[in-house]
């Protein structure tokens, strides 16, 4: 009994007096060791590495963890509570120690281990899962996949609140920790939200050690916010009010470092870099004592990354480079990748070393320097591949890709420069190589693993599995999506629900892809084979007279690279305001067209502008007529067909004169036929190899009723269908389960119908099927895409807007389109902005007559356009009505019906012929 009541003080006390507790735990520990209490006895350990931590000695952290974790396996199963207990106190010296992959594997191990044992017994157990669900969110948090620390926290800030009331220390803590999550995110809003929660409880509950701890972190926080904002007047209160609280309250020195570091991003934004100078060294000085057992801590790394930042700012290059150096342990250029390293704070220190020799070469003009520069964007390529490849969730992804964009500005330019310097068409391809790197990688990664998974031979029973879990994920998050959009909005409770459903099914998936990857290597290889095409093989895929041209539009510069068969150039243009205006300006005429002289006046005005700023430097004098453009930034909502290759005097002309113009302006589509890719990789890889289908054509034409009404899309279908000799479902029947059962067995799908784009949850963007206004029965959504495999070798997306959705940052515009060739469709046609049903009309007859002719998608697009402005009246002339149809993708022709009657025709005469001929003889 004395001991139990020891341990249990022990307990009490180690929070606010570690020293005290640590001498109870180490009069207790014999004693259970003399008595082989085993259970206690690792208990006892625990409570030791726990007093260690808060006493920030890590040395005695680590000791006392593994050694409680050795016993528990020693002695008891892995599931047992014990063993559980230890492994997550184990895992939180992973975490410290920077092994954050080990970290977040150990947490959802114990975690789904602590809510099994929840459910069959105590709240004891459901406590630890929810401590095991905020470690793996913190674990999450350091590796940069910052969107699954926020579901975590999210449901974490919600449990804590429910059960414990706004007084709970552990609702604290989650709040806080969601608020610095939004910081790094830089959802300033949102982090100020959480942290001024924090406050309103400080107020109402008065003094108290634990929550005034939180309270600073919290006032530490909110400064950074204001930094951020660069609101001085605020931040100076705030330092002052922060001196002054640690003056009174705590001597903690990791928190007196952080005060540090705001005061030197204070004199930093003031550029007092003398005094932010020393304020970054006091904070070094401090996280070196507090850091000294770990070998190169995080925090020592990002001080001397500072440093060398502000360094950079006083023109002191070489004492910066050295700083950098330090920061990647470099003495010399001997670094080698890490085990497991926190890739987002690495990358930024690789550009900082990187710019800082590219600088110093200015200077000195060495070249050695520029190569340098060369191996750190190498290094941090990398880095980013890897790093990708850790973070699960796509809104991660994102982030980091956006981050992580400017290391690929500045290496195409590194190549550039090196190009001037040495010479070498080396450097020219490894220009392209950094470019493609920042393109579309998601989409290819995604493809890529979808293609493993089949190459692989996966057992039927796994892939059975993560199929009904990806149903049942998409089902909860419409059902979401619902209930937030419903008005009045579904009950919150009911919402609350479904969202805890719906975090354990994306941990079930979660779990179910490590496993996939750890059972077969096979597929981990396949899946992580991201291979960019090489600049000698892609031009070997071109043909004479083709040319390939992909833009990078960087913070300050557009690359625009242009590659032939035999050849590659790249241009650099300034990236100005007047470029951005003109592309807004371009969109927004093509969008909502104006009659009349003035209409057309800004319409070539800016077409033209457009071409000779973006295209002509690289079109200039190439015997070119066919271009593969994989855009970038704004480039990708503009049908580049609608440019204008010269420009054109509208002297004299009234309006009416000037509305029949619109017939024979010089449009670049008259010179070249175009396809769109997001990337030159994607353009010449389709991971995914679908088997041919065996029917040819299938049109859908729903018919609607009242406001959803079309009155082109039947006639439009029908005259398409009958043209390709093949089947058309319409009408009542022409509803999504239709076309779910029937779209695996046409090799071209007509899809003429509504469709709506959702700029701010792409995934929700939907084609809308006939049958009653709800989500299940007549929305096919994107997501469901995203789950679906089409085997058909074209979709024409005959509907509004389909090419149109939310522009990702190196990713490219999130659409139905996109969606579509997720799901494995070479080719897509669809429409940038709203279709006019009678001109769609006219225009897919001309471009399906010439696909029956055996021609080139982006050829038959080509002549398509042509017909249509010969044929069309004066007032459906404006691109408006032509252009918004483009196809992205491969180009392939499809096979022609006529072309098997005429065979068919051809061997009968012959064999007619060759038996009466036999007959005469």
């Amino acid at each position: 009994m004395m001991e139990e009541k020891l341990f249990q003080e022990a307990v009490n006390l180690h929070l606010t007096q570690p020293d005290s507790a640590e001498k109870i735990f180490l009069y207790l520990l014999p004693k259970y060791e003399t008595s082989k209490d085993w259970y206690n006895h690792i208990l006892t350990l625990q409570g030791l590495s726990r007093c260690k931590i808060i006493a920030e000695d890590y040395s005695g952290f680590e000791y006392y963890a593994s050694l409680a974790l050795k016993e528990a396996e020693f002695y008891y199963s892995k599931q047992n509570p014990i063993t559980l207990s230890s492994a997550t106190n184990f895992a939180e010296m992973l975490i410290v120690k920077g092994a954050y992959d080990e970290a977040i594997l150990a947490y959802q191990n114990s975690s789904s281990s602590y809510k099994l044992l929840a459910s069959k017994d105590s709240s004891t157990h459901y406590n630890a899962y929810l401590i095991s669900l905020g470690n793996t969110a913190t674990a999450y948090t350091l590796i940069g996949d910052y969107e699954n620390a926020i579901k975590n926290y999210e449901k974490l800030v919600s449990i804590r609140k429910n059960e414990y009331s706004d007084k709970g220390v552990n609702y604290i803590d989650a709040l806080f920790c969601l608020g610095e999550i939004y910081l790094r995110k830089n959802e300033l809003k949102n982090s100020l939200s959480c942290f001024n929660r924090i406050f309103e409880i400080q107020h109402k509950l008065g003094n108290s050690r634990i929550r005034n701890l939180y309270f600073i972190e919290a006032k530490h926080s909110s400064a950074f916010v204001l930094l951020k904002q660069e609101k001085i007047k605020e931040l100076t209160f705030t330092l002052n009010e922060l001196i002054e609280i640690h003056s009174s309250i705590t001597n903690n020195p990791y928190k007196i470092q952080v005060l540090y570091e705001l005061q030197a991003e204070r004199h930093k934004l003031l550029k007092n870099y003398d005094s932010a100078y020393l304020y970054f060294q006091k904070a070094l000085k401090v996280r070196q004592k507090v850091y000294d057992y770990f070998d190169h801590h995080l925090e020592i790394v990002e001080s001397y990354q500072s440093i060398a930042d502000l360094l950079i700012l006083q023109n002191k290059i070489g004492q910066a480079i050295a700083n950098y150096n330090l920061a990647l342990q470099l003495p010399n250029q001997s670094f080698k990748l890490p085990a497991s390293p926190q890739y987002l704070a690495l990358v930024p220190i690789l550009d900082g070393k990187a710019q800082a020799h590219i600088a110093r070469y200015k200077r000195d003009r060495k070249t050695q320097d520029l190569d340098t520069a060369m191996w750190c964007y190498q290094v941090a390529d990398s880095l980013v591949d890897k790093a990708r490849d850790r973070l699960q969730n796509e809104g991660s992804k994102l982030f980091f890709t956006q981050k992580s964009r400017p290391i690929y500005e500045h290496a195409i330019q590194l190549c550039l420069d090196m190009y001037q310097s040495k010479g070498g068409d080396d450097f020219l391809e490894k220009a392209f190589y950094f470019s493609e790197r920042n393109k579309a990688t998601m989409l290819f990664q995604s493809l890529q693993e979808a293609g493993a998974k089949v190459q692989a031979g996966l057992p039927d029973s796994l892939l059975s599995k993560e199929k009904q879990l990806k149903v049942d994920i998409a089902f909860y998050q419409r059902k979401i999506f619902e209930g937030e959009h419903a008005r009045p909005q579904v009950d919150s409770s009911r919402l609350e629900s479904w969202k805890q459903i719906l975090f354990d099914l994306e941990e079930a998936y979660r779990q179910l892809s490590q496993r996939l990857e750890k059972d077969f290597p096979e597929y981990f290889k396949l899946k992580y084979s991201h291979k960019i095409t090489r600049l000698p093989d892609l031009q070997s895929q071109l043909h004479k007279g083709e040319m390939l041209i992909e833009y990078f539009v960087g913070d300050n510069t557009i690359y625009v690279f242009g590659i032939e068969k035999k050849g590659i150039q790249i241009h650099q243009i300034k990236r100005k305001k007047e470029i951005d205006q003109f592309l807004d300006d371009f969109i927004a005429c093509l969008n909502q067209p104006k009659r009349g002289r003035l209409g057309l006046t800004s319409y070539t005005d800016l077409a033209y502008k457009i071409y000779d700023s973006l295209l002509e430097p690289i079109l200039h004098e190439k015997k070119i007529n066919q271009l593969i453009v994989v855009p970038d930034g704004k480039l990708s909502y503009i049908p580049i067909e609608a440019l204008l290759i010269e420009k054109v005097d509208l002297s004299g002309l009234d309006d009416k004169q000037a509305n029949r113009l619109y017939k024979s302006l010089p449009y670049l589509f008259q010179k070249y036929s175009l396809r769109y890719g997001y990337s030159s990789t994607l353009q010449f890889q389709n991971p995914i190899k679908t088997p041919q289908a065996e029917q040819k054509f299938l049109a859908l034409a729903p018919a609607y009723s009242g406001k959803w009404h079309l009155h082109f899309n039947q006639p439009q279908a029908r005259e398409i269908s009958l043209l390709m000799n093949g089947k058309i479902i319409e009408g009542e029947e022409a509803n999504k389960a239709s076309f779910l059962n029937q779209m695996g067995h046409f090799q071209v799908l007509h899809l003429a119908m509504h469709a709506e784009p959702d700029l701010d949850s792409p995934l929700m963007s939907f084609l809308r099927f006939e049958g009653p206004d709800s989500l299940e029965e007549s929305k096919f959504f994107a997501y469901e895409l995203y789950n679906s495999q089409i085997q058909a070798k074209m979709v024409v997306l005959a509907a509004c807007e389909t090419a149109f959705g939310k522009l990702e940052t190196g990713e490219g515009v999130y659409s139905l389109t996109r969606a579509f060739r997720f799901a494995g469709c070479p080719a897509v046609v669809s429409s940038l902005w709203k279709a006019d049903g009678e001109a769609t009309i006219q225009f897919m007859k001309a471009f399906y007559k010439q696909l029956e002719k055996g021609k080139q998608k982006s050829k038959a697009l080509q002549i398509a356009r042509s017909e249509y402005l010969n044929f069309a009246s004066n007032d459906k002339c404006h691109p408006y009505y032509w252009a918004n149809f483009v196809i992205i993708g491969e180009d392939d022709p499809i096979e022609s019906s006529f072309s098997w009657v005429w065979m068919v025709c051809g061997a009968i005469l012959f064999l007619g012929t060759l038996s009466f001929f036999f007959i005469k003889k």
